[in-house]
């Protein structure tokens, strides 16, 4: 049996296995969402939240990634969803460790109900199946009322989509024609529980050399565009905050804290 309608009694059952009741998250399914992560921002700007959720959408209108560039949400063939972690407490410093943990806790938990799929990882907020992008993350510090700082995870991903807009075809993929009932629910659950066990190492090294084991960026010419500036060079790590390190032509190191990798090519 297939079916697009998710059941939230099976993920929080399913999350049960892997959390504690602490952390237990509260579970809104929506039909149509212009963004699960806007949805989220908002609530936090209504009141304080107190406990995690995750918000879930059949479909986005207006879903979107990094600088706001659009993520393609078509009904019933995705997973749309958003995680809140209320008053957080994370080192800045290690903020860029977020997205790499969110990267590792999507991977871990596809590669666990498709175990015959490889999946990559481009830094520092795609998903990779054979050279597509199937999905993408974006890591959110939204401060409410009482200058509480919550985090919003939005993670976007393909399952069994098969159009794509003519601007996204060659670049987009998806994992799969068909998902068997229960898969999309075990999927968004692991994605979390996963998600928070992440946060309880993120003080830990661990997170940050799964990430490199998977790296589709690392050993590869690249350019990359931070601010105003496109720096070009080798991929040549990710440090341990998570940055890119990459080796300018006369052998400079650089260590991006943010930016887009534009293009990745072989080596010569």
């Amino acid at each position: 049996m297939k079916t697009n309608q998710l059941n939230d009694k099976l993920i929080n059952k399913l999350a049960e296995k892997n959390s504690d009741s602490k952390q237990m998250p509260i579970i809104r399914i929506f039909d149509e969402l212009d963004s699960t992560s806007e949805y989220l921002k908002r609530l936090i700007a209504q009141a304080p939240q107190i406990k995690p959720m995750i918000v879930l959408a059949a479909k986005q209108t207006s879903g979107h990634g990094k600088r706001g560039r659009p993520f393609y949400s078509p009904a019933g063939t995705g997973i749309y969803m958003s995680i809140l972690i209320p008053q957080v407490q994370i080192d800045p410093e290690l903020s860029g460790r977020i997205t790499i943990g969110a990267a590792m806790a999507v991977i871990e938990a596809i590669k666990n109900n498709f175990s015959n799929i490889k999946l990559t990882a481009k830094w520092v907020n795609d998903i990779l199946f054979q050279g597509r992008k199937i999905g993408g993350i974006l890591a959110e510090m939204i401060t409410d009322v009482n200058e509480q700082k919550n985090l919003v995870l939005g993670i976007g991903i393909n399952l069994n989509t098969q159009d794509f807009p003519n601007d996204l075809k060659g670049q987009a993929g998806s994992l799969t024609n068909e998902v068997e009932s229960g898969v999309r629910e075990a999927i968004i659950s692991e994605i979390y529980s996963n998600f928070i066990k992440q946060l309880g190492q993120i003080g830990s090294e661990v997170t940050i050399d799964q990430y490199r084991q998977v790296s589709d960026t690392i050993g590869r010419m690249v350019e990359v565009q931070t601010g105003n500036m496109i720096i070009r060079g080798l991929a040549k790590d990710i440090d341990n905050l998570g940055n890119l390190v990459v080796e300018l032509n006369d052998g400079q190191l650089r260590h991006i804290v943010s930016g887009d990798v534009l293009k990745v090519n072989a080596t010569n």
